[in-house]
């Protein structure tokens, strides 16, 4: 290939990544300006519908400590029971239920 060849071929190249590069970022914004349109109200001090519904979902631990033992619940469900002095095993032990 002679050197003026060489030069319209990345030319061309770098025209064709330029283009779609543009038209990339044109679709994100569309994307975007669509999702306005299906949920106007969403901003970051006003959650979307389906974020408030899986907050309402959301549910916390609750630890009981008794002379014995420490009982761990989600919601209503008992997750783990420990005898005294085995905190070490808190962490553990909501990761393994979160699995």
């Amino acid at each position: 290939m002679k050197f003026k060849e060489t030069i319209i071929f990345f030319l061309g190249g770098a025209m064709v990544f330029g283009l779609g590069y543009a038209a990339g970022w044109n679709v994100r914004d569309i994307k975007v300006k669509e999702d306005k349109l299906k949920c106007p109200n969403c901003t970051a001090t006003q959650l979307c519908p389906n974020s408030l519904e899986a907050i309402k979902r959301l549910r916390d631990y609750q630890i009981q400590i008794f002379n014995d033992s420490t009982v761990i619940w989600d919601a209503d469900r008992k997750v783990s029971v420990w005898a005294f002095n085995s905190q070490s095993l808190l962490d553990s032990t909501i990761m393994a239920d979160n699995e």
